[in-house]
């Protein structure tokens, strides 16, 4: 090991109050950072690859309202649509469709504490979205139309609660039996599926004649563009719906994580900021100390590169070891919080990690170049006989 390198990390040891406060300020101001851009990531990730399940799907709900949880319309929608479909404007475009009615119930774990609960009518949602497809389930059965009292759970969901087919759920004060477990690669897997007229029980806004949301499925890509066009022109304020397509509604979401990204970024800068003053005065604070023993280093033949170069290898050697330290606590925040959560599933991608260290390689620079310059100003001749 080079002498400088040994002569610094002996003099952090010297200190190792001094030392330890440093490393902790540096674990503290920037943890927040790694499990922010972790689960950033990880957030990205399962809306990718919700979209690939949905991305050529429409989704027709209540006028206005931010999400289908809260959307209300009713069942005519469907006739005014399918005879569209067959003689009016939308003539041949509509593949097939699906109605659900959205339920979200209270949760320990979830997305803010809720589990979103789906009613479909199983046929339908097999060939609109296929998500209730026997090919994605791995345990029991999927739902059939002559369900009732009876409900499908996503991995995610079913792994976080200890959920086993055979197990009752309940849900809006009533005991729903699990038939079975599926596995999508993605949140919906942190959903629950029901017969449609199962949910409708739950809330009474909801009657015979009242759904959340139409799936369509279009024949391709552009015959969905103008089913989308068409009802936002013509039927909207008429029939008080809307449309849109998961891309645009993902797109929304998309836009929120970059908003979580930046913040993540600003609470980087701040980190920097306040790590770097922590480092800055211990560094600092111990040059102060070894003023006479700096000098003593310089008349014996140390340059001011190499005097300079030792203090600033102390500032990195604690942004180095609280670096490591916090990057891997980041990680298992990220992991606890994914582990917890039914809706999110963990994706590290190396560049975080490393963009993340690298907030711990500028604290470290920022933090000692202060106290190198001034241990460079140290004078033999003042400051041995002082």
């Amino acid at each position: 090991m080079h002498p400088v390198i040994t002569f610094a990390y002996q003099n952090l040891k010297k200190s190792k109050t001094i030392t330890g406060l440093a490393i902790l300020a540096v674990v503290l101001g920037v943890l927040l950072i790694t499990s922010l851009l972790v689960l950033t990531d990880s957030l990205v990730n399962s809306v990718d690859d919700s979209l690939d399940l949905v991305s050529d799907v429409i989704v027709i709900k209540e006028k206005n309202t931010l999400d289908p949880t809260f959307s209300s319309i009713n069942t005519s929608v469907i006739d005014i649509l399918l005879e569209e479909n067959s003689t009016g404007s939308l003539q041949g475009l509509i593949s097939s469709y699906s109605d659900q009615i959205w339920y979200l119930e209270k949760s320990e774990t979830g997305i803010y504490g809720f589990t979103q609960v789906l009613g479909v009518q199983p046929s339908k949602e097999i060939e609109t979205v296929g998500i209730l497809n026997a090919d994605n389930f791995i345990e029991g059965r999927t739902l059939n139309d002559g369900d009732f009292n009876a409900s499908v759970v996503g991995t995610t969901f079913a792994y976080s609660k200890g959920v086993e087919i055979g197990d009752y759920l309940e849900v809006a004060g009533k005991n729903i039996l699990v038939v079975g477990i599926f596995n999508t690669g993605s949140f919906i897997d942190a959903s629950i599926f029901m017969p449609i007229d199962m949910v409708r029980t739950f809330r009474l806004t909801y009657t015979t004649e009242t759904i959340s949301t139409i799936l369509i499925k279009p024949i391709d890509r552009v015959g969905g563009g103008q089913i989308i066009e068409y009802i936002n022109e013509n039927l909207r304020d008429e029939l008080n719906i809307e449309a849109s397509d998961f891309e645009e509604m993902a797109e929304q979401g998309r836009k929120f994580i970059e908003i979580t990204a930046d913040f993540a970024l600003n609470i980087g800068i701040i980190s920097i900021i306040i790590g770097s003053l922590s480092v800055f005065n211990a560094i600092l604070m111990s040059v102060m100390e070894r003023k006479r023993e700096i000098a003593v280093l310089k008349a014996l033949g140390w340059t001011d590169n190499e005097v300079g170069i030792e203090v600033l290898m102390e500032s990195l050697i604690i942004s180095f070891v609280g670096g490591i330290i916090w990057l891997l606590s980041g990680i298992g925040v990220a992991i606890y919080v994914t582990a917890t959560s039914n809706f999110l599933d963990l994706d590290i991608v190396p560049l975080t990690l490393i963009k993340s260290y690298g907030f711990a390689v500028v604290l470290g620079i920022f933090g000692g170049l202060y106290p190198a310059i001034r241990a460079i100003q140290i004078d033999p001749i003042v400051d041995i006989s002082g």
